[in-house]
């Protein structure tokens, strides 16, 4: 539960953004949409079969220089070493959490990185839907609740 909660934290404030926020012309910025991309990448790594990882490391070695494998190693080595990650890791390994509604709340937060202010009641809506929903539904999970009319 407390995995969930710091992810959706974590996520929730890359569009603040603190220190390293600037104002462009687009509304969101590189390193915003970076952070995002990061976590999309936890994600889909944790979700991933070992032997698929494997694989992908191999293929990773045997194509790239050393430059490229410097930076895959360095980004990998800041997944391992991140506290969120591994208690979310954990998380949804214990409780076989559903990757939809995560996916669901990253989509949605990173649509909001452009937003000042929402258009319709109706994209609230389902900006409240994606996030808030997605985050209670997998507290539910991690309870041990699956059932669609809980």
């Amino acid at each position: 539960y407390f995995a969930i909660r710091a992810f959706n934290v974590e996520i929730a404030s890359i569009k603040d953004g603190g220190a390293i926020k600037k104002s462009t012309q687009s509304g969101s910025n590189i390193a915003s949409n970076l952070r995002m991309q990061w976590w999309r990448d936890v994600i889909s790594d944790i979700y991933t079969h070992p032997s698929d990882k494997k694989k992908e490391e191999e293929t990773l070695v045997k194509s790239s220089s050393n430059s490229t494998e410097y930076i895959s190693q360095s980004i990998a080595a800041s997944r391992k070493q991140n506290p969120i990650v591994r208690s979310l890791q954990s998380a949804i390994h214990s409780s076989n959490l559903t990757k939809r509604f995560l996916d669901r709340m990253m989509e949605a937060r990173e649509e909001d990185l452009d937003v000042k202010q929402m258009k319709s009641m109706e994209d609230l809506v389902q900006y409240g839907e994606d996030t808030t929903s997605s985050f209670l539904y997998l507290s539910l999970e991690c309870a041990g609740i699956r059932d669609s009319n809980a």
